[in-house]
């Protein structure tokens, strides 16, 4: 699989598993696996338009004392965005470890 030939052996067990998961309220939605940053962007994008109620702005506060070109370019190559927009019931994903129990990649 990870050269790109699948053994229809796997191919034939990944199938087995398909099945339709229901999308109940108060469920997490599948997590959509994307190559680049943009097209993440865009569904999630799409999936706030969705939801209703007023948008949460939250920005950055962001200190230090490196050189201006430094620190632009520190800041760029952070995982965090500089200003996070959320909704009432928005599914977020840590993408980093909180504690033992909230770890990079938990959804909710």
């Amino acid at each position: 699989m990870r050269r790109g030939e699948i053994h229809p052996t796997a191919a034939n067990t990944l199938k087995s598993l398909s099945r339709p998961l229901s999308q109940a309220d108060g469920q997490l939605q599948p997590t959509e696996l994307f190559p680049l940053r943009a097209e993440v962007d865009r569904a999630n994008a799409a999936r706030m338009a969705h939801l209703a109620g007023p948008v949460f702005r939250f920005t950055a506060r962001d200190a230090g004392q490196a050189a201006p070109e430094k620190r632009r370019r520190l800041l760029d190559s952070m995982t965090a965005v500089a200003v996070l927009e959320v909704k009432r019931d928005a599914q977020v994903m840590l993408v980093k470890n909180v504690s033992e129990t909230l770890v990079n990649g938990t959804v909710g």
